[in-house]
């Protein structure tokens, strides 16, 4: 079952070829791209900053600035659900 590298399952069981597939039809663009947050607050967009496999961690997105400050948020490994693509 290829695994994308949130945690996500990208198919179900499948073979080998299938499973490469899956994997670079995904690729790694939708990591550099604007996700929502689900928070206590509301729903914030973010940008992935970090993936590894203990946790993600994200900033808010400020539509591409880089001189603005910026929140830092931590989440567990897998991504949880409340994290999605915008």
């Amino acid at each position: 079952m290829p695994i994308s590298l949130l945690g996500r399952e990208l198919s179900g069981p499948v073979d080998w070829v299938d499973a490469e597939q899956a994997l670079e039809d995904a690729g790694l663009g939708y990591l550099s791209g604007v996700w929502l947050l689900e928070t206590d607050e509301g729903t914030i967009c973010v940008r992935i900053a970090e993936v590894t496999p203990e946790r993600i961690r994200v900033i808010t997105d400020n539509f591409g600035a880089i001189d603005v400050p910026f929140d830092e948020i931590t989440l567990g490994f897998p991504a949880p659900d409340s994290l999605r693509p915008a």
